[in-house]
């Protein structure tokens, strides 16, 4: 039976697969003109989410989970790279700054709820 920490990276790695199967499909006919900088909500959202995966497995203890989270940290630079050669598709700065700056809001909200959480509500009163 799988622990959560397991159970977590592995909800990780399908949620990377699912990334890259995103990245490498062609036209999804997904129409981004719904609201302003929907595209890069999108980005930021999908990397927000796969840094609390990250934080969800716990340490890392094996060389696959310091490969998976590098791949997963150098994932929005290069899908913008990828996305340069594929049909259908455009390379854009701002997305991958939008996929960085999920990923950073997420660590920063993380260790902000920890520092709370831990000054504010487990001291014995």
């Amino acid at each position: 039976m799988l622990n959560k920490k397991k159970l977590f990276f592995t909800i990780f790695l399908f949620y990377m697969l699912l990334l890259c199967f995103l990245l490498f499909s062609g036209d999804l006919g997904f129409n981004y003109t719904r609201y302003p900088y929907q595209d890069k909500f999108l980005h930021f959202g999908a990397f927000f989410l796969g840094q609390i995966l990250v934080f969800l497995t716990g340490k890392f203890k094996s060389f696959i989970h310091y490969f998976c989270y590098s791949v997963f940290l150098i994932l929005p630079a290069l899908t913008e790279i990828i996305q340069e050669q594929l049909p259908n598709r455009v390379r854009d700065f701002s997305d991958m700054l939008a996929g960085y700056m999920g990923i950073l809001t997420c660590i920063v909200l993380w260790y902000l709820i920890k520092f709370l959480h831990k000054y504010f509500f487990l001291k014995e009163r």
